[in-house]
């Protein structure tokens, strides 16, 4: 539930650097602190709506924690998460309406590192799934071996679609790396 918030939070600290840059600190000061207002009262309605055992047990089904105890604990990560992203997607709309053709000028790179980073995580997922059952003498090495070859097959493919997507940045990125390495011995 934290990692779904990650890309929101991120975005959220570009968007609010992006106003104190504009001279306009007001903005993410007000919605950050609405948004923690609003976090407090929603992780206390979410852990009072877990006393309700068929929303708890709805809860623990969705979020595959049945069997776990104290899984209630999850409701605040759900309300923390829940909050985050809207108050995201606020101030992505506020940001639009105040700095017109923000969103146009963005959405073609959001798109592709959209596929890009779907791409990869599938490609690492498949591959955790292939290489899961090897097991080595050691299980650290076990697991070292299984997580370098789920993150370079999730690198190779996320640079794979990048390329093939066309990705800009992508390209800029090449040719400076491509850059350093062609560069001439003194």
């Amino acid at each position: 539930l934290f990692g779904s918030a990650l890309a929101a939070q991120g975005l959220a600290l570009v968007l609010i650097r992006a106003y104190y840059a504009a001279g306009r600190p007001f903005v993410p000061y007000f919605l950050s602190t609405l948004t923690a207002a609003l976090t407090i009262v929603l992780g206390a309605a979410v852990v009072g709506s877990h006393q309700v055992m068929f929303l708890q047990s709805v809860a623990a089904f969705l979020l595959r924690a049945s069997d776990i105890p104290g899984a209630s604990v999850l409701a605040l990560a759900f309300a923390y998460a829940f909050i985050a992203i809207a108050g995201t997607l606020a101030l992505i709309a506020h940001f639009e309406h105040r700095f017109r053709g923000f969103l146009s000028r963005v959405w073609k790179a959001w798109g592709q590192a959209a596929v890009a980073s779907l791409a990869c995580g599938e490609a690492a997922y498949l591959t955790l799934q292939f290489v899961g059952p090897l097991t080595l003498s050691s299980t650290l090495i076990s697991i070292l071996v299984h997580a370098s070859l789920s993150a370079a097959a999730g690198i190779a493919v996320c640079t794979a679609v990048y390329a093939l997507v066309g990705s800009r940045e992508f390209k800029e990125n090449a040719i400076l790396i491509t850059g350093r390495f062609r560069r001439s011995p003194l």
